[in-house]
């Protein structure tokens, strides 16, 4: 029984650190955009592709930091900006600050994906969504406590920061 749960632990060990909850279920429609959540670090080294920026290499500020990324895409669900947010707040009430917004090549967002993303954060707002927050601080909580040094992260990831310094030095 013991080694059954062993092995329990370590797929939600492996599940804690390797994808992270969103804020809503499924994207939602702004007007003209569709705001999509990444909650894989896949989904980020794509969305990293497709705008030609960096938020491929943020998973572990996923994990760990608190941060939400979202990717807003046209009715062709081609990406036109993507942006960083970051669960802010104590006690009973939490939200999202907005950190970074960028287009594509670091370029700045549209008038009209500044505006989704206005409309977004006034959604994310809503009291309804407390709960739901909550839970999201509590996971954030246990992948702390469980890889506080982010040790077994790096260990496990292959594109992790130190890997990708090691592997662009290989390509040159």
């Amino acid at each position: 029984a013991a080694a059954a749960n062993d092995g329990a632990d370590s797929v939600e060990t492996t599940a804690l650190l390797t994808t992270w909850p969103a804020p809503l279920d499924r994207p939602l429609k702004l007007g003209a955009l569709t705001a999509h959540f990444l909650t894989t670090t896949s989904a980020l080294r794509d969305e990293g592709l497709r705008m030609e920026h960096c938020v491929g290499s943020y998973a572990s500020h996923c994990l760990f930091d608190g941060t939400t990324i979202v990717s807003l895409r046209n009715n062709d669900d081609r990406s036109v900006s993507t942006a960083e947010l970051r669960l802010v707040g104590s006690g009973e009430r939490l939200g999202f600050e907005l950190v970074q917004h960028k287009a594509q090549r670091n370029g700045c967002p549209s008038t009209l994906a500044a505006q989704a993303m206005a409309r977004l954060l006034e959604r994310l707002a809503d009291d309804g969504l407390q709960q739901r927050l909550q839970q999201m601080r509590e996971q954030l909580m246990k992948r702390r406590a469980l890889d506080g040094n982010r040790q077994r992260w790096l260990a496990a990831t292959p594109l992790a920061p130190h890997r990708q310094h090691g592997l662009k030095t290989a390509l040159k």
